[in-house]
């Protein structure tokens, strides 16, 4: 798990420091966390097989049933064809406009997210969940004004993304799988914040 937590510890600290928008150092961090935070835990439901995903272009749709297996395929095509800029705006979206959203779920309690990035269009179904780690934040600028995290742009969601589908994660009877090089729980998550909150503390400028 260490090492996991310093590779992405390594992957944050370069995203941030692709940031152009007029924002602390540390606030860069922050922004860079939450969505690392987010996508990890996204990873975890897809794994778990209660996210719908059908994504298509020109009208022809291909519909996932999402498991253990699938989710590493679907996120190997996310990587090979949008950019970093398309793979942002298409997880945010479901971030915020899903997992997010309490007013736009069903009453099975899942939220629809349509999004269309280049030429690619994606029908995303998510449950909402009812927690501050999906709500959009809005980050001070230097400017003394204030911006969205869906307006801050960042490079190294692939590189990410290739790290997340490298580990094999461990859900519900997936205990002795051993097919990859280290295995993860769900609990990495909390592990992963709580680390990252003593790195940011020690850390001072980027």
């Amino acid at each position: 798990m260490d090492r996991f937590y310093n590779e992405l510890w390594q992957l944050g600290l370069d995203m941030a420091n692709s940031i152009k928008k007029p924002i602390k150092d540390k606030d860069k961090l922050l922004v860079v966390q939450h969505f690392i935070d987010r996508l990890v835990f996204f990873y975890f439901l897809c794994q778990l097989g209660i996210v719908k995903v059908k994504y298509g272009i020109n009208g022809e749709f291909t519909e996932i049933t999402m498991n253990k297996k699938t989710t590493k395929e679907f996120f190997e095509f996310l990587i090979d064809n949008l950019n970093d800029s398309e793979l942002q705006k298409l997880l945010n979206s479901i971030f915020f406009e899903g997992l997010g959203d309490r007013g736009k779920a069903n009453s099975n309690g899942y939220v629809d997210v349509h999004v269309k990035v280049g030429e690619w269009e994606f029908d995303i179904s998510v449950p909402y969940l009812n927690g501050g780690l999906f709500r959009e934040k809005e980050i001070p600028t230097e400017n003394n004004t204030e911006i969205k995290e869906s307006e801050i742009e960042f490079t190294g969601i692939k590189e990410l993304i290739e790290t997340l589908n490298k580990y094999n994660w461990i859900i519900g009877d997936y205990a002795d799988d051993e097919e990859s090089v280290d295995n993860l729980t769900p609990e990495v998550l909390g592990h992963v914040y709580e680390k990252f909150v003593v790195g940011l503390e020690n850390i001072g400028e980027i």
